[in-house]
């Protein structure tokens, strides 16, 4: 308070008055993130640093939470303070990305800080998402012979194995090579024949840590005489954009005419 005397300047008569001032309690309070979004592979954690500040006039207390989320989500303190007017204190937030999940996969957290002292509340809503997963695909073809003759049967089989963190979508086209015909009762693993060309085709996802087998038949048909040839069974498999090959071959011997034989006559005289 203050005190005000005043003197009249006739007269010498004085008097007081007693003035008082009163400041405004003002509370206030801000949640500033250094980054709201993260990303991180499965299994590994992304953390986040925020600002807490007092911007009111008075010091005060604060409390903490986190909320929205799916992933474990956790603070560095669940309270603060108090802290005097202008100043501020830093709160770790740690979201664990889950080993399941996969890429492009995210979760929000909103973290609350609220005075202690009143209804003052400030919020960060923080993103954190996977980040893309390399690509681990293999394909393997094989034949169980590497050499045939036309009328035999030769079984082509094809692996493919997804070594990688994602599951991804499979398309297959195996070409049935030339010189061969399909045997279609012999056909597995999903695959599907087509005709006009001649093929099989997969279409399906192939999870993360599986393979898939695939085998069929097909014989080997009648070739005029003529020098070797080599029967080469290619196919191909989209992932993701990317395409992989993958082949086996069949030597098929030369072949020549099998030329009709004489016996000479042969006369003995006596």
């Amino acid at each position: 308070s203050v005190r005000l005397t005043v003197t009249a300047q006739t007269g010498g008569g004085s008097g007081q008055a007693v003035l008082t001032t009163t400041a405004t309690i003002v509370r206030g309070l801000a949640l500033v993130p250094g980054t709201d979004t993260g990303t991180g592979d499965p299994g590994a954690s992304v953390t986040y640093t925020l600002r807490l500040t007092n911007t009111g006039n008075v010091s005060d207390a604060f409390s903490l939470a986190v909320g929205g989320h799916l992933w474990t989500t956790t603070l560095s303190t669940a309270a603060t303070g108090p802290l005097a007017p202008g100043l501020g204190q830093g709160v770790i937030v740690t979201v664990a990305i889950p080993f399941e999940a996969h890429s492009g996969d995210r979760d929000t957290a909103v973290v609350t800080a609220t005075s202690q002292a009143g209804a003052d509340e400030a919020m960060a809503v923080l993103t954190t998402q996977v980040a893309q997963q390399p690509v681990e695909f293999a394909m393997r073809k094989a034949a169980h012979m590497s050499q045939a003759a036309p009328g035999d049967i030769v079984t082509y089989t094809l692996t493919i194995t997804n070594a990688g963190h994602d599951h991804l979508p499979v398309v297959l086209l195996d070409a049935l090579p030339t010189h061969t015909v399909c045997l279609t009762e012999s056909v597995t693993g999903g695959l599907e024949f087509h005709d006009h060309p001649a093929r099989l085709e997969f279409n399906g996802v192939l999870t993360s840590g599986h393979h898939l087998r695939f085998s069929y038949a097909a014989r080997v048909l009648e070739m005029e005489a003529g020098p070797a040839v080599t029967i080469t069974n290619r196919v191909t498999a989209t992932v993701g954009g990317e395409v992989y090959t993958a082949q086996a071959a069949v030597l098929v011997p030369a072949r020549s005419e099998q030329a009709a034989g004489y016996l000479p006559l042969v006369l003995r005289s006596r």
